[in-house]
């Protein structure tokens, strides 16, 4: 008998449906039906097409997905949403309520030919979990990849403001504090290089 497969899912990595999309295009509006169409692609041909009707019946709103799962079967999962007051006073956040966990949530997982939240997942990792120890202190040391260039930059952008009042800015503040890190560390990051190659 061959050994179950054990390798895990990587949560950024999968297909995942939002909340801020679904509200973005307008399928929140109160007392109506809206009928759209989304998909997501993988080396630039189609994966997976996803219908999706939002019923915005009082106490009773709704998702409901119709598409076809990787073994050419129709699906049609129906999952409940929930709003809550926004924090900032204006308006109601929108979740989903899991059909499987039952909890709140504003992304779903595209996983085993279902939607769920990742609590749901039991071996469900992000992928900087998979990294070697070595291969996240380099990520985290190592200044010349784009991200970190960007942050290195940051100062010479047009309306950065280093001192507001005649006190430093937290933004620039943090700024340094990374740029000081990044300094001491240079031997630490030569000797992971040396180690790795």
């Amino acid at each position: 008998m061959p050994k179950p497969y054990t390798a895990p899912i990587f949560i950024d990595q999968e297909k995942t449906l939002k909340t801020g999309f679904l509200s973005k295009y307008g399928y929140f509006k109160t007392d109506c039906k809206i009928t759209g169409v989304t998909g997501w692609t993988s080396n630039k041909s189609k994966d997976l097409d996803v219908r999706l009707t939002t019923i915005m019946q009082k106490d009773n709103e709704r998702l409901i997905l119709n598409y076809y799962d990787f073994d050419n079967r129709p699906v049609e999962q129906i999952i409940s949403l929930e709003a809550k007051p926004s924090n900032l006073g204006k308006g109601l956040i929108w979740f989903f309520v899991c059909p499987f966990t039952l909890a709140t949530c504003r992304n779903l997982l595209f996983a085993n030919n279902r939607f769920m939240h990742r609590s749901n997942l039991v071996n469900a990792i992000y992928s900087t979990q998979g990294e070697s120890k070595y291969w996240r202190k380099i990520f985290q040391l190592q200044p010349n990849i784009p991200t970190t260039r960007k942050i290195l930059e940051e100062p010479n952008q047009k309306h950065y403001k280093k001192f507001y009042n005649g006190k430093i800015t937290k933004r620039y503040k943090k700024w340094l504090a990374t740029v000081q890190q990044w300094n001491e560390n240079s031997n630490e990051r030569k000797d992971l290089m040396n180690k790795l190659l």
